[in-house]
């Protein structure tokens, strides 16, 4: 697992990106529902908030069920199971959403390749 960046949900995606651009963040990726910034190597991914309400750590998974288990094992919490369908789908993410023991959000994902194979 690879801590990606951390995850914000907005309510204003234009007004939040400015914000963290005045404080010295540059765009990496963005889009209408989706901007990526960069504090050097650190990275902060902005969503809406109808993804969620509270801050999330996002971590890039190369054997996705193993990552789901690993966390179950250590005393996470599986709340959102990947959706199977996706694994067939080239480029297509599977992402689960789980909890640490204190309850803070983490997304584990992973990119399908061809045949379905996370990258």
């Amino acid at each position: 697992m690879e801590l990606v960046e951390t995850i914000l949900y907005v309510d204003d995606m234009e007004r939040t990106r400015d914000f963290y651009l005045n404080l010295g963040a540059e765009v990496r990726l963005e889009s209408p529902r989706f901007c990526q910034l960069s504090f050097g190597e650190l990275r902060i991914a902005l969503l809406p908030r109808e993804y969620g309400d509270a801050p999330a750590l996002s971590f890039c998974c190369p054997d996705l069920p193993a990552a789901i288990d690993r966390v179950v094992e250590q005393g996470g919490e599986l709340l959102v199971e990947p959706d199977p369908a996706l694994a067939s789908k080239p480029g297509a993410i599977q992402a689960a959403t789980v909890l640490d023991p204190s309850g803070n959000t983490l997304i584990l994902w992973h990119r399908c390749a061809d045949g379905g194979e996370g990258t």
